[in-house]
C-alpha cells in the first residue's frame, strides 16, 4: 500500500526530530513521549530507519560524485592523449625551427636563390608529448583511486610504545 506524500513528509519530519533529540542526548523514552511513539523501542527503531536511509542517500550521492569525477578525468585523459598523439614542431622566436639541408658530398649548406640556407623538415618537439604523457599517467593514477583499483598504500611503523599508568609501579607488576 503506497504511502501518500503528506504522510511521508510527516514521517520524515518526526524521524528528523527524533534523531536531533537523540543526538542531543535525550533518552528513548523521552523521545517516544515527546513525539508520540507507542514505546521507546518504536522511537529507537524509527531513528535506526532514519539513519539507514541517510546512509543510503549519502552512498548514492557519493557514488554520483565519484561517477562525475571519473567522467571528468576520462575527458581530461582524452584531451591529453590528443596532445600526445599530435605532431609538434620546435618554435624559436615565433618561427618554426627547420633542419638545414646540406650537400651530402661536401657537407656545405645549400642556399636558395636568395642566398639563404634551404630548409627541409621542421624539427620535432618532444616536450609537449612528454608533458601530455606525464599528465595521462597522473590521470590514470587518480582514476585507479576513484575506481578502487589502486594498490593500497603500505605504511611501515617503527618504534615502540611505552605505557605509563599513574600511581602504579610497573616494576612491582613484573
Amino acid at each position: 500500500m503506497p504511502v501518500n506524500a503528506g504522510k511521508a513528509a510527516m514521517v520524515r519530519e518526526r524521524r528528523s526530530k527524533a534523531c536531533a533529540m537523540r543526538t542531543a542526548g535525550e533518552s528513548w523514552q523521552t523521545i517516544a513521549d515527546a513525539l508520540g511513539y507507542g514505546s521507546r523501542g518504536a522511537a529507537c527503531k524509527d531513528v535506526g530507519i532514519a539513519l539507514r536511509e541517510s546512509l543510503t542517500e549519502l552512498k548514492q550521492t557519493t557514488d554520483e560524485l565519484r561517477e562525475q569525477s571519473i567522467a571528468r578525468l576520462e575527458d581530461m585523459y582524452r584531451k591529453a592523449k590528443a596532445i600526445f598523439d599530435a605532431e609538434h614542431v620546435k618554435v624559436s622566436g615565433g618561427k618554426v625551427v627547420r633542419d638545414s639541408m646540406e650537400d651530402p658530398e661536401t657537407g656545405e649548406r645549400l642556399l636558395d636563390g636568395y642566398g639563404k640556407p634551404t630548409s627541409n623538415v621542421p624539427l620535432k618537439d618532444a616536450e609537449p608529448k612528454l608533458r601530455a604523457l606525464d599528465r595521462m599517467l597522473r590521470i590514470e593514477q587518480q582514476l585507479a583511486v576513484l575506481q578502487g583499483t589502486a594498490a593500497p598504500t603500505k605504511v611501515e611503523q617503527s618504534g615502540s610504545v611505552n605505557y605509563v599508568i599513574e600511581g602504579v609501579d610497573m616494576e612491582k607488576l613484573k
